[in-house]
């Protein structure tokens, strides 16, 4: 499942339900990351499931998690992929970015890396998020950037490039080994 289709899943609750927590993003969060981890029309079986047996309280997400198991028929987690591959990110759905920064502690430069969200495939719109954005006391200074930001589209084709080339070099392993 992807974020927006957990953000239906979640509105859904929000109107079928009489009592529930979402506007509290610790519990929008947890709840969106339970959901991510699950088939979207599995998972829409599961809360029909779920709001059958009361529809007064959201249904507590391990409730969620065995109606799933029961209206797929299997225990089986499905994860999140792409529905094409990404030459971008290599369907990771983030870049890693380094960017040298100075540590008075031990007085040298050391490496900070962190993760840009690839806004080519669903995977990527995965990791996107701006607590900046987010109103009230929900609002965090956190958030992730598009690597867009960072890279060009010059850099952005040479990492298509790239990844190609090592995706081949994969398949091509995996043939020899397979044979």
């Amino acid at each position: 499942m992807i974020q927006n289709e957990a953000d239906k899943i979640i509105d859904r609750l929000k109107g079928a339900c009489t009592f529930h927590k979402f506007g509290e993003l610790t519990v929008w969060k947890e709840y969106t990351r339970f959901f991510m981890r699950y088939d979207y029309e599995t998972m829409n079986k599961a809360i029909d499931l779920s709001i059958e047996e009361d529809s007064k309280n959201v249904p507590s997400i391990s409730i969620l998690a065995k109606n799933y198991r029961e209206s797929k028929g299997t225990g089986k987690i499905n994860i999140v992929k792409n529905a094409e591959y990404c030459p971008v990110c290599d369907d990771k759905g983030y870049v890693i970015m380094r960017k040298w920064v100075h540590n008075a502690f031990v007085d040298k430069k050391m490496p900070y890396d962190y993760g840009l969200y690839c806004p080519f495939c669903d995977m990527g719109k995965m990791f996107s998020y701006d607590g900046r954005q987010l109103k009230g006391v929900n609002r965090s200074p956190y958030y992730i950037e598009c690597l867009t930001v960072y890279y060009g589209d010059d850099e952005i084709e040479a990492m298509k490039q790239k990844n190609i080339e090592l995706r081949e070099r994969r398949e091509e392993r995996a043939a020899i080994r397979n044979s």
